[in-house]
């Protein structure tokens, strides 16, 4: 029937969510809309896919539409407050979202995007607040643990942040970002060799995600395991040729490995891609030519 086809999707779209694979996500959540297109079940977690990359136009559609259904709806709210987030209006998200939880208490996922909001503005009480909150209602819901670990990185108590990192891992096992988090949590620590491990198994878990191998690349160079860096970021470069932080770390690679040449000319394509970056690169190439 249609119901149990549209349940096995929502079911689907939230776990590519869950992985953080919004493309795919997206696929699904965009395919639910167009069977149902009056349904609000699932729309928020399809607001968080259009978020994610950043598909304004699409986002404000589904807001628009949405309050033309019912715009007093708590899944209304919430994807209203996506899409301010979206344009940089966080107090606005914050009023709608406010207004979500007052409506329907028991949405745990809307405390926590209250959460996220506060967090973007530096209000680290609040941010804590709504989490809790969030986490009352459904312990197990990740995304909350994951949340205080972002305030507690900030505040620098790298301790408490890996702790509710680990505690999100073990209810979403399978986040590449959640492993991001937990290693810059234990190389803050200083604890490196951990901290690459965990590295490993977010690229193992998602191979395509550039920039937690950039992650990998940059604490292998730290370790001065330069030969692992190298490759790795020659194989980034390849893949994301106009991304200035991969040729500015290469040009300090190549550095390190006694090749001027090489390093120069990575700095000089990386003050090209990223001019107000300069003043940091030309200070490297100054003591390149020392």
């Amino acid at each position: 029937s249609t119901q149990s086809t549209w349940g096995v999707l929502a079911l689907l779209g939230r776990a590519h969510l869950e992985l953080s694979s919004y493309s795919d996500a997206y696929q699904v959540f965009a395919h639910l809309r167009h069977l149902e297109p009056y349904r609000q079940q699932g729309m928020v977690e399809f607001s968080t896919v259009l978020f994610q990359l950043k598909k304004d136009k699409e986002l404000s559609g589904l807001a628009q539409s949405m309050c033309e259904q019912d715009s007093a709806s708590p899944n209304t709210l919430c994807v209203l407050a996506n899409c301010f987030s979206l344009a940089g209006d966080h107090e606005a998200a914050i009023r709608f979202l406010t207004r979500a939880c007052k409506v329907s208490r028991h949405m745990w996922y809307t405390h926590t995007l209250l959460g996220h909001e506060h967090f973007t503005l530096d209000k680290n009480d609040e941010a804590l607040q709504s989490y809790r909150q969030a986490m009352q209602i459904n312990p197990l819901h990740y995304n909350a643990w994951y949340g205080i670990g972002q305030v507690h990185m900030k505040q620098e108590q790298y301790a408490l942040a890996q702790y509710h990192f680990s505690v999100a891992l073990k209810i979403n096992p399978n986040s590449s970002p959640l492993y991001v988090h937990l290693a810059l949590t234990l190389q803050s620590q200083s604890k490196y060799e951990e901290a690459l491990e965990r590295l490993q198994t977010a690229v193992e878990i998602q191979p395509s995600n550039l920039l937690v191998r950039l992650k990998r690349a940059q604490l292998n160079l730290h370790l001065n395991r330069l030969e692992e860096a190298r490759q790795e970021l020659e194989f980034l470069k390849e893949k994301a040729p106009k991304e200035a932080q991969i040729w500015t770390t290469l040009g300090k690679c190549y550095s390190s490995l006694g090749d001027k040449g090489k390093a120069l000319s990575a700095y000089n394509l990386a003050m090209d891609l990223e001019p107000k970056e300069n003043p940091v690169i030309k200070s490297m190439i100054d003591r390149l030519c020392d």
